[in-house]
């Protein structure tokens, strides 16, 4: 009889736990793990906006290169060719990449050539990239400005 009773005084004490401590442990985890989803989602949707950064400042960048590149021909091919032409030469030398898409984002690069009452033989180049954000839900952009000069006539 001994035993019985010391074996049903056991089973009283180690009861397990109530519907209510599962439920709270449950909902704890719930809100912990989506709390973790949301930081990583963040994170890679950051990850993503930067990486699509990086692209519009090298398309930028491209743009600015191609003018360089043909002021530096035209100067190195035809001895008479000055930088008030460079408008109506060069700016066609950005145009393969005016338009870019790169992970179902379209980039849009504008480039103006302008002289912005500096001196005769100088020329502000500017190359916008811009694309539409999925982060901040407009459009982003990118702009980089070069001054271009005829180093040829620097010189003489």
């Amino acid at each position: 009889m001994k035993k019985n009773f010391f074996q049903e005084n056991n089973f009283r004490n180690n009861r397990g736990y109530t519907l209510l401590e599962v439920v709270l442990v449950m909902a704890f985890t719930s809100i912990s793990f989506m709390a973790l989803y949301g930081i990583f989602a963040r994170t890679i949707q950051g990850d993503t906006e930067s990486q699509y950064e990086i692209i519009a400042s090298n398309l930028a960048q491209e743009c600015i290169e191609r003018v360089r590149n043909c002021r530096d021909n035209k100067v190195l091919n035809n001895s008479s060719w000055d930088i008030s032409s460079l408008k109506s030469d060069c700016a066609s030398a950005a145009d393969s990449i005016l338009s870019f898409s790169s992970g179902g984002r379209d980039f849009n690069t504008s480039l103006s050539i302008t002289n912005d009452g500096g001196e005769e033989e100088e020329e502000v180049v500017t190359c916008t990239t811009s694309w539409n954000s999925f982060l901040i839900g407009g459009n982003r952009s990118v702009t980089i400005k070069s001054l271009l000069t005829n180093w040829q006539k620097q010189g003489t």
